[in-house]
């Protein structure tokens, strides 16, 4: 059975020794799912709903036995919904980004984003940002791959900073700064639900999305009525809007911030019969 699917086991005719052979770093419900699956799969396809009971730890343990042995169709992050994935975004971040499977580390990296971002822990002495980062360099993440998360993230960073820091009133020549009384409840409307401090708010864009979390503040013509006829106030808006336009196109994907070598190597895991489950 174990020949037949992977080439990590020899056929019964080539093995000349009768001793045991331990299969060392694995733990016992590790190798016991690596059973099950293994029998299941030529029973016609390993049973999925076994992966969503495992925990981040249990499907780590797996996957990486399935790396190891050679077993394509035993990668378990790969058998998991986003949701999962959500769960546990530095475990799959962490496990994607060593074996190059850049489709389901660029699935994780805004929740690792998100994971970074939360404030830190009362009486803590730390901030979760540098648990995060420290958590990453001591997973051996490849050196590219984690500095192309943490230009990711900045970008995340970026865009709440364009987004909270509002272009400045128009000023006259007696030096009188504009003020209809439109602009505040203009501002309150646009950014109704999000929070007003860079990192809580680019953490909430990486964890929601940002269609999610922008789509239709702007565009929005109950809010753009709240205006009136102010055309001062009209230009404001318009800068506003085109400084959060320009950070919004500076934003790549974490893919898109990998380098060609990387992604070659990506593209030849994806290759291997690996899917996700959406």
């Amino acid at each position: 059975m174990f020949a037949g699917q992977s080439d990590a086991f020899p056929k019964p005719e080539d093995v000349t020794i009768t001793e045991p052979v331990e299969l060392s770093g694995e733990d016992g419900t590790t190798l016991r799912l690596i059973f099950i699956f293994m029998h299941s799969n030529e029973l016609g396809g390993p049973p999925v709903e076994i992966l969503h009971q495992l925990n981040a730890k249990e499907l780590v343990s797996l996957a990486q036995a399935a790396q190891k042995y050679l077993l394509p169709n035993l990668v378990a992050f790969y058998r998991l919904n986003r949701a999962r994935v959500k769960e546990m975004p530095i475990e799959a971040f962490a496990y994607a980004t060593k074996n190059e499977l850049s489709h389901l580390a660029g699935i994780a990296a805004p929740y690792v984003v998100a994971e970074s971002l939360k404030p830190p822990p009362i009486n803590g002495n730390a901030t979760v940002q540098h648990s995060v980062g420290e958590v990453l360099r001591k997973a051996e993440i490849p050196q590219a791959m984690l500095l192309a998360w943490f230009e990711f993230r900045d970008h995340y960073l970026r865009l709440a900073e364009a987004i909270l820091v509002v272009p400045k009133p128009h000023v006259n020549s007696k030096d009188r700064v504009h003020n209809c009384g439109a602009w505040d409840p203009y501002t309150d409307s646009i950014l109704a639900g999000l929070p007003r401090t860079t990192f809580a708010l680019a953490r909430v864009v990486a964890h929601r999305g940002i269609a999610d979390t922008l789509d239709g503040r702007w565009s929005s013509l109950e809010s753009r009525e709240l205006l009136g006829d102010c055309q001062l106030c009209k230009k404001r808006v318009d800068a506003w809007e085109e400084a959060v336009g320009k950070a919004l196109g500076a934003m790549r994907t974490f893919k898109g911030l990998l380098p060609q070598h990387v992604l070659r190597l990506g593209a030849r895991n994806s290759d291997r019969g690996y899917w996700i489950v959406s």
